[in-house]
């Protein structure tokens, strides 16, 4: 609007509706003030005059009062408080940390917690704040040129050592123990254990803490065995020592979780072993356990598939989150069982075999035709190929270990 010459700014219909509903609300107020004789005294937050009811609670207040409410027919319930009276009246008893401690041990082959011949407990099993706390004191760093990654979820721990089924009399192979928190599961449940270490201050932390708990327990306890030093001599053979002392060993298995830069090795020639184990189960790569069980026709089908499926049956388990791990790998893991197959690649077959899968999956983007074409191992590849059954356009990743078995028959003599 105009006015003294210049324009006076209009307020907004929204603010002129708020301002006089304003107005009316004290008009209202103080023409009830004016009937009570004066202002009403402000009470304290919290409370209100009597006989005006009290405003229903609403939203969580409400919830909690609700839970609260005693209900129909029983007394209302006293709200405890705090310190020795709170205590008193609700007959709370201490925690008895010596039977909490019992409880957290690992058990013994019958599944209880065992006690020393004294009738005291062993100490509870480190943690990973434990493990960091008295290894980097002493210079200890996970090494990833050694896979050292370290499985600390307790619950996988125990479903991994469970589902390995471990039978009465069977000597359990640890490779790789690190931290012992599988250890202690498998003493649980396995009358023998072997471990094999390469790292020597893990070693002397094995010692340390097991040997605490071993000594704890009674003689007639699970044997624990640790040698220190790698498991393989170069990519093609175990550790002399090893080797002698599974061949003595009896029945055995494998239950471990794998060092990622030795499992493949490892996997193949424990499973040739002499004295083969009676089952394995094994923690690896994602990557690893996909090769190792691909069936035929399946593009992560490669050596390690054909080397391994000749002897056993693969069953993949269940997936690993990186967060399960000290430090976390940058990769997914996963457990994978390997129960022996009914009818082994005959030893005398193991060369022939072995030199045809490297030719054929050397070449695997060959037809196999082309890829056996000018081996001297194999004069006449057409002639070969049609006697057993397969046809020379297809290519590596399709043959089944019986294929690759009737084929490596047909070899030559190196």
């Amino acid at each position: 609007m105009l006015g003294d010459g210049g324009l006076v700014p209009r307020a907004p219909p929204g603010a002129v509706r708020a301002r006089q509903a304003r107005r009316a609300r004290r008009a209202v107020r103080a023409a009830a003030r004016s009937r009570r004789g004066g202002r009403r005294r402000r009470l304290p937050r919290g409370r209100r005059r009597r006989g005006i009811p009290a405003r229903p609670r609403r939203g969580l207040a409400a919830r909690a009062e609700r839970r609260s409410a005693p209900a129909r027919g029983r007394p209302p319930l006293r709200r405890a408080g705090r310190g020795a009276a709170a205590r008193a009246r609700r007959g709370t008893r201490r925690v008895d940390r010596a039977a909490l401690a019992a409880r957290r041990q690992p058990a013994s082959v019958s599944g209880e917690p065992t006690p020393s011949a004294s009738g005291a407990v062993p100490r509870p099993p480190p943690g990973l704040r434990e493990l960091r706390g008295r290894l980097e004191p002493r210079g200890f760093r996970p090494s990833r040129r050694l896979g050292q990654n370290f499985l600390v979820d307790s619950g996988l721990l125990a479903r991994i050592a469970e589902e390995a089924r471990i039978e009465s009399g069977e000597l359990v192979l640890e490779i790789g123990p690190g931290s012992g928190f599988l250890t202690r599961e498998l003493l649980a449940r396995a009358e023998r254990v072997l471990a094999v270490e390469l790292d020597p201050l893990l070693c002397a932390w094995l010692r340390e803490t097991l040997g605490e708990w071993l000594r704890a327990v009674p003689p007639d306890a699970p044997r624990f065995e640790l040698v220190e030093g790698d498991a393989l001599a170069g990519k093609h053979a175990l550790a002399p020592e090893l080797d002698a002392r599974l061949a003595r060993a009896g029945a055995w298995r494998v239950v471990a979780n794998l060092p990622y830069s030795a499992a493949s090795p490892l996997i193949v020639l424990l499973g040739r072993h002499a004295n083969p184990p009676r089952g394995m189960s094994v923690l690896v790569q994602a990557e690893v356990a996909e090769r190792l069980a691909a069936p035929p026709a399946s593009t992560a089908r490669g050596p390690l598939s054909a080397r391994v499926q000749a002897d056993w049956e693969v069953t993949p388990g269940r997936h690993l989150p990186p967060g399960a791990f000290w430090p976390a790998p940058e990769i997914d893991s996963q457990v994978v069982h390997l129960a022996p197959r009914a009818q082994r690649l005959p030893s005398e077959l193991r060369s022939s075999y072995d030199a045809l899968v490297d030719r054929l999956f050397q070449q695997r983007r060959k037809t196999i035709r082309a890829a056996l074409r000018g081996w001297g191992r194999l004069a006449d590849p057409e002639r070969a190929l049609a006697e057993v059954g397969l046809a020379p356009d297809s290519r590596p990743e399709i043959l089944a270990v019986e294929a690759l078995e009737r084929l490596a028959e047909r070899l030559s003599p190196a």
